[in-house]
């Protein structure tokens, strides 16, 4: 018998704590199961009050599970019907309900039955102390940050004076700076007398604030005192948990392919030069006088606090949104297809709960690009059906309508240039009409059962998930794994990840930064992580806050040119 099985208890064996740790919160023996699956057999939960309990053990085992049953008063044994009366479990999770989303912050506090009695005035006061200024008090919570909501679940728990915090991936979404809050706050004098219970992948997190570590071991809880580093120096095979690159797992990008033009992969395909942009309303810029570029070669990571401007760039490179009046226009080859996975993608699959992963590629794709109808001069553009291109340039094959509607026919149909339509505004008619050409060289795949199923089985999502799993039952990983499925089914030449450590288990993250190495295509991602994007992401484009993109590394694509220029024709 080795040392590590020497370790694991043939029975749970709940270890004293010493006295003068705190007061026993909780002492119950409960058993726990999921979808038929026994996760933890007859085992013991102890705590004490004002201890930081790292929950830790092999993804799958039911870490999540274990403290949404907690919290939800669902747990067989745990607690019984008299300590719950006593103990106030609070379940803290920054991905608020839907359904809640143009809710103002203050009145979302308002509407838990608990707090209701304390009054606007009082909650008003605490979430000044949580450092919320009044337009985020009053601002829909739809509107915050993943940071803000981390901190309106804790403003939340604060004040239903809870006894037991459950923190689930806390660290999610939030920026360093507040990354540093959440520690100080967990053990700081707010937190002096409340139990913490957490699940996190970031090891450093963890080793500050742990007092002690719960492992699943053999479908039982076993407490180990100290923090991370403690924890692992007692169970070695342990530091696996928290290893990006330690993981079997694979994920598989697909190949590109050609770019009309493009004979190095240095090449610019995304290029802006001395862009500003302003929202609506703001008193000044986002960003101002900007330069960057993407090729098929970039491995960039984008980094800097929330707010600053990050997912601002990203979305006018890609063209969701346009740079202020006067900026140059930003270049994008006709034919480049990007991926791009928003931080909040997975949101967008809420709304098909009862699809699987298959059914809804099979929707998101079956369907063709949305099309717009806007007023030109006299007549009223149907849409755009074709480009061709004419003395160097592109032209579109408009559509007309009729003014009651109704389609011209096929013959009347003209083709006008690039210039008259983007200076009558129709940059989201052309831009769907190059996404299609786009899409449809992109090595197309039928959208059948088993080719999107062996698809996915290219990003972890197994048939189980994949064919006969549905939305709602998957986990937020699994969620993931389908969105960049999805956004991978073209083929793209760029592949834009905002925040892609959130929600994906260190398994895939492993996984992911694999992939990206192998890619043929361009990476750009925003991250915190710098664990995750430091050794695949030479180039670092630093948004701090004022205004500017700082870029560093870039340098090393002149390796890259030279090794193409080196390679034999």
């Amino acid at each position: 018998m080795d040392d590590s099985e020497k370790r694991v208890p043939k029975r749970d064996v709940v270890l004293d704590i010493p006295e003068g740790e705190g007061e026993i919160l909780c002492n119950v023996e409960f058993k726990l199961a999921y979808g038929g699956k026994i996760l933890l057999n007859t085992t013991h939960f102890h705590v004490r009050r004002g201890r930081i309990y790292g929950l830790l053990g092999h993804n799958g085992c039911g870490k999540s599970t274990l403290m949404r049953a907690i919290s939800s008063g669902q747990l067989a044994g745990f607690p019984g019907a008299e300590e719950l009366m006593k103990l106030r479990a609070c379940f803290v999770d920054h991905d608020i309900d839907g359904s809640d989303a143009n809710t103002p912050t203050i009145d979302f506090c308002l509407q838990e039955p608990i707090l209701a009695p304390l009054g606007r005035e009082k909650i008003h006061d605490k979430l000044l102390e949580m450092e919320f200024t009044e337009e985020l008090i009053e601002k829909p919570i739809c509107n915050l940050s993943g940071g803000w909501k981390m901190k309106l679940a804790l403003a939340r728990a604060v004040l239903l004076n809870a006894d037991l915090l459950l923190l689930d991936e806390p660290t999610n979404h939030l920026d360093v700076q507040k990354q540093a809050w959440l520690c100080d706050f967990l053990t700081g004098p707010e937190c002096e007398h409340v139990t913490t219970l957490v699940v996190s992948h970031d090891s450093k997190f963890l080793n500050k604030v742990l007092t002690d570590v719960i492992h699943y071991e053999n479908m039982r809880l076993k407490r180990y005192t100290g923090n991370l580093d403690q924890f692992v120096e007692q169970c070695p095979m342990a530091k696996a948990y928290f290893s990006i690159h330690d993981t079997e797992m694979k994920f598989t990008f697909p190949v590109p392919g050609p770019l009309e033009g493009v004979k190095s992969k240095t090449k610019a395909i995304i290029q802006a030069k001395n862009i500003s942009f302003t929202y609506p309303g703001a008193k000044k810029a986002t960003l101002v006088d900007v330069s960057c570029q993407l090729s098929q070669a970039s491995r960039v990571a984008c980094i800097g606090p929330n707010g600053a401007g990050k997912s601002t760039l990203i979305k006018a490179l890609v063209g969701e949104t346009k740079p202020d009046a006067g900026s140059p226009e930003i270049y994008r080859h006709q034919n480049c297809r990007v991926a791009y996975v928003a931080q909040h993608a997975f949101h967008h699959i809420e709304q098909h709960l009862e699809m699987s992963p298959v059914e809804y590629i099979q929707w998101r794709f079956s369907g063709g690009l949305d099309k717009e109808q806007q007023a030109m001069e006299a007549r009223q553009i149907k849409h755009l059906v074709g480009r061709r291109t004419r003395h160097g340039d592109y032209e579109y094959e408009v559509k007309w309508a009729n003014k009651d509607g109704t389609s011209m026919d096929d013959n009347k149909n003209l083709y006008v240039p690039k210039v008259v339509l983007e200076s009558n505004g129709f940059f989201k008619l052309m831009k769907a009409i190059d996404d299609k050409i786009a899409a449809e060289a992109g090595n197309v795949k039928p959208l059948t059962t088993n080719c999107i199923q062996k698809h996915l089985d290219d990003f972890g999502l197994h048939e189980e998930f994949g064919t006969y799993g549905k939305m709602k039952n998957l986990s937020g990983g699994q969620k993931v794994k389908c969105v960049i499925g999805a956004s991978m089914w073209f083929c793209p030449h760029l592949v834009i990840l905002d925040e892609p450590t959130n929600y994906l288990d260190r398994d895939s993250l492993g996984a992911l930064s694999r992939a990206i190495k192998d890619f043929e295509g361009g990476v750009l991602m925003i991250s915190h992580n710098a664990e995750f994007f430091g050794d695949i992401a030479p180039e670092i484009w630093e948004i701090p806050g004022d205004q500017k993109v700082h870029i560093s590394g870039a340098e090393w694509m002149e390796a890259v040119r030279a090794r193409e220029l080196a390679e034999p024709r």
